[in-house]
């Protein structure tokens, strides 16, 4: 089976790292409600046993919540939707990161030609830059809709005061 990530590659799929997401969860729960070894690989087996040729990650990880559910493991559900939450705000920051250190490192082409009034290697420019980048991420991840951020991301709409500096 192959497992379409979130970039669009395709890869092999690999039980170990369901198996890691369970574990990351069940350190936040305790006694009957973690997940055994037993249970990981019940749930890793049901996913092979469904013989697609590919499953997103998102497919993945909404049969690993369902399958906990079906365990009865209600606590270790709750906290793996939670930790499914943090790994995407994680994976969200990381693009900003890499937007602000390309912009300080004049290493983006679109900062560097974003405004020919503005020279982006300047502090003050960088400054206004930045404040961009960080209400944007803001924007994106906690102030708008999914549904908002994703239409305008496919071109469907324009909201035009994603940055405000």
């Amino acid at each position: 089976m192959k497992v379409k990530k979130r970039d669009g590659k395709i890869v092999d799929f690999d039980g170990n790292k369901i198996m890691e997401a369970i574990s990351g969860a069940n350190q936040d729960v305790k006694g009957r409600e973690k997940a055994s070894i037993a249970n990981k690989k019940e749930i890793v087996k049901y996913i092979k046993s469904l013989n697609l040729e590919t499953l997103g990650v998102e497919e993945i990880q909404d049969i690993v919540e369902k399958k906990l559910m079906e365990l009865g493991k209600y606590e270790l559900a709750k906290q793996y939707i939670v930790y499914r939450e943090k790994r995407s705000l994680v994976r969200a920051i990381n693009t900003t990161d890499e937007e602000i250190k390309e912009l300080i490192g004049g290493n983006s082409d679109y900062w560097n030609n974003e405004n020919s009034n503005k020279n982006a290697k300047v502090v003050t420019t960088q400054r206004d830059y930045l404040a961009g980048i960080t209400s944007t991420d803001i924007a994106r991840r906690l102030l708008l809709p999914r549904d908002v951020v994703k239409a305008h991301d496919e071109g469907i709409i324009h909201f035009h005061k994603l940055i405000v500096a």
